[in-house]
Protein backbone atom coordinates (compact mmCIF):
# COMPACT_ATOMS: atom_id res chain seq x y z
CA UNK A 1 0.00 0.00 0.00
CA UNK A 2 1.37 3.40 -1.01
CA UNK A 3 2.13 6.11 1.50
CA UNK A 4 -0.47 8.82 1.89
CA UNK A 5 0.36 12.16 0.28
CA UNK A 6 1.18 15.09 2.55
CA UNK A 7 -2.05 16.76 1.38
CA UNK A 8 -4.14 13.83 2.64
CA UNK A 9 -2.18 13.48 5.89
CA UNK A 10 -2.71 17.20 6.50
CA UNK A 11 -6.46 16.89 5.78
CA UNK A 12 -6.74 13.96 8.20
CA UNK A 13 -5.25 16.13 10.97
CA UNK A 14 -7.66 19.03 10.49
CA UNK A 15 -10.92 19.30 12.42
CA UNK A 16 -14.19 19.40 10.53
CA UNK A 17 -15.15 22.96 9.64
CA UNK A 18 -18.62 23.65 8.26
CA UNK A 19 -18.19 27.32 7.42
CA UNK A 20 -20.65 29.69 5.80
CA UNK A 21 -18.13 30.06 2.98
CA UNK A 22 -18.14 26.30 2.29
CA UNK A 23 -21.94 26.23 2.40
CA UNK A 24 -22.13 29.08 -0.11
CA UNK A 25 -19.54 27.50 -2.44
CA UNK A 26 -21.48 24.24 -2.44
CA UNK A 27 -24.83 25.95 -3.03
CA UNK A 28 -23.34 27.56 -6.11
CA UNK A 29 -21.87 24.21 -7.22
CA UNK A 30 -25.27 22.53 -6.69
CA UNK A 31 -26.97 24.99 -9.01
CA UNK A 32 -24.39 24.48 -11.74
CA UNK A 33 -24.36 20.70 -11.38
CA UNK A 34 -28.17 20.70 -11.58
CA UNK A 35 -28.01 22.53 -14.92
CA UNK A 36 -25.31 20.24 -16.33
CA UNK A 37 -26.84 16.93 -15.21
CA UNK A 38 -30.42 18.12 -15.87
CA UNK A 39 -31.70 17.09 -12.46
CA UNK A 40 -32.17 18.64 -9.04
CA UNK A 41 -29.10 18.51 -6.79
CA UNK A 42 -29.92 18.70 -3.09
CA UNK A 43 -27.32 19.34 -0.37
CA UNK A 44 -27.60 17.02 2.62
CA UNK A 45 -29.09 18.81 5.61
CA UNK A 46 -27.43 16.39 8.10
CA UNK A 47 -24.00 18.06 8.11
CA UNK A 48 -23.68 17.71 11.87
CA UNK A 49 -23.41 13.89 11.76
CA UNK A 50 -20.86 13.53 8.98
CA UNK A 51 -17.41 14.84 8.08
CA UNK A 52 -18.65 15.90 4.65
CA UNK A 53 -21.51 17.61 2.91
CA UNK A 54 -23.26 15.40 0.37
CA UNK A 55 -24.68 16.85 -2.82
CA UNK A 56 -27.36 14.34 -3.88
CA UNK A 57 -28.78 13.81 -7.32
CA UNK A 58 -31.31 11.03 -7.75
CA UNK A 59 -31.82 8.96 -10.87
CA UNK A 60 -34.48 6.64 -12.26
CA UNK A 61 -33.82 2.97 -13.00
CA UNK A 62 -32.80 3.99 -16.54
CA UNK A 63 -30.31 6.58 -15.18
CA UNK A 64 -32.44 9.65 -15.97
CA UNK A 65 -31.88 12.50 -13.50
CA UNK A 66 -34.98 13.30 -11.45
CA UNK A 67 -36.60 16.49 -10.23
CA UNK A 68 -37.21 17.15 -6.54
CA UNK A 69 -40.85 16.06 -6.95
CA UNK A 70 -39.71 12.69 -8.33
CA UNK A 71 -36.99 11.97 -5.75
CA UNK A 72 -38.93 9.36 -3.77
CA UNK A 73 -39.29 7.20 -6.90
CA UNK A 74 -35.51 7.11 -7.41
CA UNK A 75 -33.59 3.89 -7.92
CA UNK A 76 -30.14 5.53 -7.69
CA UNK A 77 -28.69 8.25 -5.45
CA UNK A 78 -25.41 9.72 -6.69
CA UNK A 79 -23.59 11.66 -3.99
CA UNK A 80 -20.74 14.12 -4.41
CA UNK A 81 -19.21 13.99 -0.91
CA UNK A 82 -17.25 17.18 -0.13
CA UNK A 83 -15.02 16.98 2.92
CA UNK A 84 -15.37 19.51 5.73
CA UNK A 85 -11.68 18.96 6.55
CA UNK A 86 -10.15 20.02 3.21
CA UNK A 87 -11.09 20.92 -0.36
CA UNK A 88 -11.45 17.26 -1.34
CA UNK A 89 -14.37 15.28 -2.75
CA UNK A 90 -15.32 11.78 -3.78
CA UNK A 91 -18.38 10.25 -5.41
CA UNK A 92 -20.49 7.32 -4.30
CA UNK A 93 -23.58 5.87 -5.94
CA UNK A 94 -26.26 4.04 -3.98
CA UNK A 95 -28.94 1.76 -5.42
CA UNK A 96 -32.32 1.29 -3.76
CA UNK A 97 -33.54 -2.28 -3.33
CA UNK A 98 -36.64 -3.18 -5.33
CA UNK A 99 -40.00 -2.74 -3.62
CA UNK A 100 -41.25 -5.87 -1.90
CA UNK A 101 -44.35 -6.99 -0.11
CA UNK A 102 -42.37 -6.78 3.15
CA UNK A 103 -43.17 -3.10 3.48
CA UNK A 104 -42.48 0.42 2.25
CA UNK A 105 -38.87 0.64 3.49
CA UNK A 106 -36.40 0.05 0.67
CA UNK A 107 -32.76 -0.23 1.73
CA UNK A 108 -29.94 1.53 -0.11
CA UNK A 109 -26.63 -0.20 -0.92
CA UNK A 110 -23.41 0.85 -2.63
CA UNK A 111 -23.18 0.26 -6.36
CA UNK A 112 -20.12 -1.94 -7.07
CA UNK A 113 -17.00 -0.04 -8.24
CA UNK A 114 -16.90 -1.78 -11.64
CA UNK A 115 -20.46 -0.63 -12.42
CA UNK A 116 -19.65 2.89 -11.22
CA UNK A 117 -16.65 3.11 -13.55
CA UNK A 118 -18.59 1.73 -16.51
CA UNK A 119 -21.98 3.43 -16.02
CA UNK A 120 -21.81 6.27 -13.52
CA UNK A 121 -18.46 8.06 -13.78
CA UNK A 122 -19.08 9.10 -17.41
CA UNK A 123 -22.59 10.26 -16.44
CA UNK A 124 -21.33 12.26 -13.45
CA UNK A 125 -18.20 13.74 -15.06
CA UNK A 126 -19.85 17.16 -15.46
CA UNK A 127 -20.46 17.41 -11.72
CA UNK A 128 -16.85 16.51 -11.00
CA UNK A 129 -15.67 19.17 -13.42
CA UNK A 130 -17.75 21.81 -11.63
CA UNK A 131 -16.25 20.91 -8.25
CA UNK A 132 -12.72 20.82 -9.67
CA UNK A 133 -13.20 24.23 -11.31
CA UNK A 134 -14.20 25.58 -7.86
CA UNK A 135 -10.98 24.31 -6.27
CA UNK A 136 -12.01 20.89 -4.93
CA UNK A 137 -9.73 17.95 -5.67
CA UNK A 138 -11.15 14.48 -6.38
CA UNK A 139 -10.11 11.44 -4.36
CA UNK A 140 -10.91 7.97 -5.64
CA UNK A 141 -9.63 4.43 -5.75
CA UNK A 142 -7.51 2.56 -3.26
CA UNK A 143 -6.33 5.64 -1.33
CA UNK A 144 -9.83 5.88 0.17
CA UNK A 145 -9.47 2.44 1.77
CA UNK A 146 -6.04 3.10 3.27
CA UNK A 147 -5.75 3.35 7.02
CA UNK A 148 -5.99 6.87 8.47
CA UNK A 149 -3.23 7.06 11.11
CA UNK A 150 -4.49 8.03 14.55
CA UNK A 151 -8.20 7.66 13.75
CA UNK A 152 -10.72 5.07 14.91
CA UNK A 153 -14.40 4.57 14.21
CA UNK A 154 -16.79 5.49 17.01
CA UNK A 155 -19.03 2.52 16.31
CA UNK A 156 -16.52 -0.26 16.98
CA UNK A 157 -13.21 1.51 17.77
CA UNK A 158 -11.64 -0.08 14.66
CA UNK A 159 -8.91 1.67 12.66
CA UNK A 160 -10.60 4.20 10.36
CA UNK A 161 -9.96 4.56 6.64
CA UNK A 162 -9.23 7.75 4.72
CA UNK A 163 -12.79 7.60 3.34
CA UNK A 164 -14.29 7.28 6.81
CA UNK A 165 -12.34 10.21 8.24
CA UNK A 166 -12.74 12.62 5.32
CA UNK A 167 -16.25 11.77 4.15
CA UNK A 168 -18.24 9.47 6.45
CA UNK A 169 -19.92 9.36 9.81
CA UNK A 170 -18.96 7.90 13.20
CA UNK A 171 -15.27 8.78 13.34
CA UNK A 172 -13.36 9.73 16.44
Amino acid sequence: MADLSEEIVSALRRPEHFSQSLTERLASCSEEISRILVGDVAPDERMNVSSSIALHIRFSESAVALSTAEREAATYDAQFLVSARADLFTIIVLQRAPATTAGPVRAWSLVPPAECERVWWPRLRGGSEVLEARGFKPLAGSVLQQSAPGHKTKLDDAPATVFEVLFAELIG
